[in-house]
């Protein structure tokens, strides 16, 4: 019997179904569910976007992450891109109520191994620069010019599109965007660094090109000269009343 697909879901732990909290709160754990699993549980949160597909306002969005940490159902774990915080989610208990008060005050722990390289790419002490610049040495290709996109526009164009959901962490989605970006600017930019020419050569095809422009430009506008000059000459004529076979 063939398997039937039921598409993207995730299973709500029952200790969060029951949990004495709003509704708006439930379906935005819910909503960072299908962002994340119990192997690897942390994920970054835009506001905008979730307050978006819950059809609430930024504010409510607020409270409810507010209710879900007070909960001990996220925790605070760290910033993505210096700007979005990322939540640990509470898969299989809860968290204790000294973990909700490590955003203000994080408690040095001890070094733990973290459950999958997705996660350790999101807590770990490389940060978001740190792997920008490891990328732009891995996708030099990605540069910005003859119509290629720069780094930063492939990474702004990953981070909004739909199939970013489908990754379990947005590094994951990240690596896997900016290699299809490079493969497919690779080919043109190794073609262009084999032709590229030396500074010598560049001004000498430089030269000849300004040459060969001023001889084309002269060749269009001689014949206009001419023809300008043979009517100023058969109007003397007139004037003069010579015939046009008339020496001077």
């Amino acid at each position: 019997m063939a398997k039937s697909e039921i598409g993207h879901f995730a299973r709500i732990p029952l200790h969060v179904a029951r949990a004495d909290i709003s509704e708006t709160a439930k379906g935005l754990w819910r909503e960072l569910a299908f962002l994340s699993s119990p192997q690897c549980p942390n994920v970054w949160v835009r506001q905008q976007s979730f307050a978006e597909k819950l059809r609430k306002c930024v504010k409510t969005i607020q409270r409810a992450l507010k209710e879900l940490i007070d909960a001990g159902l996220i925790k605070f774990a760290g910033w993505m891109h210096g700007r979005y915080k990322t939540y640990k989610l509470a898969w299989k208990k809860f968290f204790s109520q000294d973990a909700q008060d490590c955003e203000e005050a994080p408690a040095p722990e001890k070094e733990a191994k973290p459950e999958c390289a997705a996660e350790q790419s999101v807590s770990s002490s490389e940060s978001f620069a740190e792997r920008v610049q490891k990328w732009q040495e891995r996708f030099k290709c990605l540069d910005g010019k003859n119509g290629r996109p720069t780094l930063k526009e492939c990474i702004d164009q990953a981070m909004t599109h739909k199939a970013r959901h489908n990754y379990d962490t947005p590094w994951a989605f990240l690596e896997a965007w900016l290699r299809n970006a490079a493969g497919k600017c690779m080919v043109v930019y190794q073609q262009e660094l084999a032709n590229a020419p030396s500074t010598a050569e560049s001004m000498r095809a430089y030269q000849e090109m300004r040459d060969k422009l001023q001889q084309e430009e002269f060749a269009r506008v001689w014949p206009k000269i001419q023809e300008r000059d043979r009517k100023r000459e058969a109007e003397r004529r007139i004037e003069l009343g010579l015939s046009p076979g008339h020496a001077w």
